[in-house]
């Protein structure tokens, strides 16, 4: 079953040019992972830098893999110095018959 993740942030506001540097090339080592259909990036057009990061999973174990790559050997390090605050939430997707 597709397995949905939303990941909404706030950004140092003196830092978002490098802050959007370094999700740019952490987003590329996602969107290539096995079982990601898609990723995208939302942007509060009243605030930029409030973002969203939105991952559509091919299973909840595709993510569970990219969750343990991301606390192993493809952890991000640069990020956290631009990052004020984040929530993550997970999401089953189901049609609308569901």
């Amino acid at each position: 079953m597709p397995y949905a993740v939303a990941i909404e942030f706030s950004l140092n506001p003196d830092t978002v040019d490098d802050a959007a540097r370094a999700i740019r090339d952490m987003l590329e080592t996602t969107r290539n992972f096995d079982g990601n259909e898609s990723t995208e990036v939302l942007i509060d057009t009243d605030d930029n830098t409030r973002w969203v990061i939105s991952e559509r999973w091919a299973s909840a174990d595709a993510y569970a893999k990219y969750r343990d790559y991301r606390s192993g050997e493809g952890k991000v390090t640069g990020l956290a110095p631009h990052v004020l605050s984040s929530t993550r939430r997970t999401f089953e997707v189901r049609g609308t018959d569901s």
